[in-house]
C-alpha cells in the first residue's frame, strides 16, 4: 500500500497562529512548543473532512512549481505538488484561492503525521516542514476518502509519479519513458480496467519503481515481458473458461471443435494478437506507442542477422520473435553490432506502449 499519511498516533495538539503566521505544535504530555512556520496566505474555508494525502516521487516534476489539477474522467479530484510548493509564496500558485484551500488541508495533514518525538527533532522549538520530510517528496490530495490510490498507479507512473518503497535501488530510470501532462497544469489519470485488478502487479507500488530503476537492459526486459505474459495468460483464463461454459452439454461430435479451440488459445502469439489487436480499445495514441516498439524490434533482428525476408515490421510477430531471440539466442548475439543499445531502446518503447495499454479501456474477448 503506497504510503498514506491521514492516520496520526502521535499525541500533540496543533494550533494555527495565524497572526503570525506559523503553527504551534504542543506536546499533550509537557509544556514544549514547537513552530512552523506557514507563510500561505490563508484559505481554510470548508472542512477538511474527506482529504486524503500521499507521499510519492518525481526526479523530474519536482521543483515548487510544479503543481498540477488532477482530474479523472473531466472532474477534478485533488492536487499533487511539491513539499516546497507549501513552503514558497513564489510559485505561479501563491494567490490561487483554490490552491491555497488545498495547501492548507494538505500541511496541516503533514503536520499530524510529524514524528515529533524523532532524535533529530527532540528539543528544537521550532522546524520547517522540510525538517521532517524530504525535500524531494511530492504531495498528491485527493478529494475523495473512497479513493483507492493503488488502482491509478500506472496513470501516476505515466508521468513520472512513483511510491518509494523498500527496494535497496537508488538509482534514477531513463527519463524518456514519461509523458508530459495534458496541459500545462493538468494532469489526467485513470482507473485500471476491473478486468486487471486482480493481478496484484499492477496494484503494488514496488513493481513499478522496480521497472524505473532497473539498470540492467536484460533484466528490465523480462521485468516488461512479464507485463505481457501476465495479461496473455489472463486472456487464457477468460478463454478456456468461456469455452467450457459453451460446451458444457456438448457431445462426442463436438471434440475436435473444441479442441481446435483450445489449440488456439493456447498457443502464445494467437494470444498477444488478440492482446494487441483486440483486448485494449485501440487509438492513435495506441497504435503511435506499438509502431514505435515493432520499429525498434525490427532495428533489433537487423543489427544481429535475425531478420528475415518473411518478417514485416507492422505486425506482432515481430516482437514476438524479438522476444524469443532474446531469451533463447542472447549468449550468441551479445557481441554483434549494437545489439545491447537496441535492446535499451525496446525496453523504452516497450515500457510506453504497457503503461499506456494497461490504462486504456479492455474490449470483451469472450
Amino acid at each position: 500500500m503506497p504510503p498514506d499519511i491521514n492516520h496520526n498516533d502521535e499525541v500533540f495538539a496543533i494550533k494555527h497562529d495565524i497572526e503570525n503566521k506559523k503553527f504551534i505544535l504542543k506536546l499533550n504530555d509537557s509544556a514544549a512548543e514547537i513552530s512552523v512556520p506557514y507563510i500561505l496566505d490563508l484559505n481554510n474555508s470548508g472542512d477538511c473532512i474527506g482529504y486524503k494525502v500521499f507521499l510519492l516521487k518525481n526526479d523530474v516534476k519536482n521543483k515548487e512549481n510544479d503543481i498540477f489539477q488532477v482530474f479523472d474522467n473531466g472532474q477534478r479530484i485533488g492536487w499533487i505538488f511539491t513539499i516546497q510548493s507549501l513552503q514558497s509564496g513564489a510559485h505561479d500558485w501563491a494567490q490561487n484561492e483554490h490552491f491555497l484551500k488545498i495547501a492548507y488541508f494538505a500541511f496541516k495533514a503533514l503536520l499530524e503525521k510529524i514524528d515529533i518525538k524523532r532524535s533529530d527533532l527532540v528539543g528544537k522549538c521550532e522546524l520547517k516542514l522540510s525538517d521532517c520530510y524530504d525535500t524531494d517528496d511530492i504531495v498528491f490530495i485527493v478529494c475523495e476518502q473512497e479513493f483507492d490510490i493503488n488502482f491509478y498507479l500506472p496513470s501516476f507512473y505515466r508521468y513520472g509519479y512513483y511510491f518509494q518503497t523498500d527496494i535497496e535501488i537508488k538509482s534514477s530510470g531513463d527519463l524518456s519513458v514519461f509523458d508530459e501532462p495534458h496541459s500545462k497544469n493538468n494532469i489526467c489519470i485513470k482507473r485500471i480496467s476491473p478486468f486487471l485488478e486482480d493481478i496484484k502487479y499492477f496494484t503494488e507500488p514496488s513493481f513499478f519503481e522496480r521497472i524505473y530503476k532497473e539498470k540492467h537492459y536484460l533484466v528490465k526486459f523480462l521485468l516488461l515481458y512479464q507485463v505481457i505474459e501476465l495479461l496473455i495468460s489472463k486472456i487464457l483464463d477468460v478463454r478456456f473458461k468461456s469455452i467450457m461454459e459453451q460446451n458444457k452439454t456438448a457431445t462426442v461430435d463436438d471434440i475436435h471443435k473444441i479442441k481446435i479451440e483450445l489449440n488456439e488459445i493456447s498457443n502464445e502469439m494467437r494470444r498477444i494478437n488478440l492482446l494487441m489487436n483486440q483486448f485494449v480499445t485501440i487509438d492513435s495514441e495506441y497504435n503511435l506507442r506499438r509502431k514505435n516498439l515493432l520499429i525498434e524490434c525490427a532495428a533489433f533482428m537487423k543489427s544481429c542477422n535475425e531478420f528475415t525476408g518473411s518478417d514485416d515490421c507492422g505486425k506482432n510477430e515481430i516482437f514476438y520473435r524479438t522476444r524469443n531471440t532474446i531469451i533463447h539466442k542472447y549468449n550468441k548475439l551479445k557481441n554483434e553490432n549494437n545489439v545491447v543499445e537496441n535492446i535499451k531502446k525496446i525496453n523504452i518503447e516497450l515500457e510506453k506502449f504497457i503503461i499506456y495499454m494497461i490504462q486504456s479501456p479492455f474490449n470483451d474477448i469472450l
